[in-house]
């Protein structure tokens, strides 16, 4: 089934046209015909399926069959990212959202080594929203993440704390760091209310001392991925794909 996005103000109308992009791609990629089914995503939990109405080179219109609302997961997950170069920041945004990921904030850390002048963040922005869209429609997730920054850590660190029952994990080379596994035991043990579980990447060269010093002044637990020094990248998905294998074996009766 072919997948596209509709934004969750014009999903709502018994038919609808595309969006520009996906008429073309539905039209003179696709050569969908009319009476074609189709599934559309609103980003908000919706889920529509659906059926080409008409279609000609400019607009590519449907009409409702269905629809369903998907819940969100009650145990969130946000991922804390330094900015990376390009193609790999936009490898790690597009898995992220097919591990599910509830909520990224890109953080403009200390030893970072992309940096993006402030007259280029809207149309930075505007990308990486285009890339959450695309990797959702690819793996059918019915909710985009939230996406936040590029911020200053301190500021990323207060946006996350401020989301629903925190708990706070930041990747770490220190030999005292635990493993992950052994860090989510204790949490998942004892939550008894919605949780959102934070975890921290650093760049190329890590977070620095002073950054580490704001993690703990945070309340953030350090976790160890392994004696291997990972690239920022794998570390992400190592880490969204392991809470999200902790949270799906996690009683719904801890959920209260």
């Amino acid at each position: 089934m072919h997948r596209f996005f509709i934004p969750p103000e014009r999903s709502q109308f018994p038919s609808f046209a595309l969006s520009d992009a996906d008429s073309r791609h539905a039209s003179q990629v696709l050569r969908l015909q009319p009476g074609a089914p189709v599934t559309l995503l609103d980003g908000v939990g919706g889920v529509i399926d659906a059926h080409i109405q008409s279609v000609t080179r400019r607009e590519t219109w449907v009409t409702v069959s269905s629809r369903k609302y998907i819940t969100r997961s009650r145990i969130r997950s946000v991922l804390v990212l330094s900015l990376l170069k390009n193609k790999a920041l936009d490898f790690t945004l597009e898995k992220a959202v097919e591990l599910g990921v509830d909520t990224l904030i890109l953080v403009d850390a200390a030893r970072s080594v992309s940096r993006i002048d402030a007259v280029d963040i809207p149309r930075k922005q505007e990308n990486w929203k285009q890339s959450l869209i695309e990797a959702a429609k690819q793996c059918g997730n019915p909710w985009l993440p939230d996406l936040l920054g590029p911020l200053p850590l301190d500021a990323a660190i207060q946006a996350a704390l401020a989301l629903e029952n925190p708990r706070f994990l930041t990747a770490s080379l220190l030999p005292s760091a635990s493993t992950l596994s052994k860090v989510l035991e204790p949490i998942f043990q004892t939550v008894t209310t919605p949780l959102t579980l934070i975890v921290a990447i650093g760049p190329e060269g890590d977070f620095t001392p002073h950054e580490d010093s704001l993690f703990a002044a945070a309340g953030a637990l350090p976790i160890s991925l392994g004696p291997l020094v990972l690239r920022a990248e794998t570390a992400a998905m190592t880490t969204l794909a392991i809470l999200k294998d902790q949270a799906r074996r996690c009683p719904d009766s801890f959920l209260t």
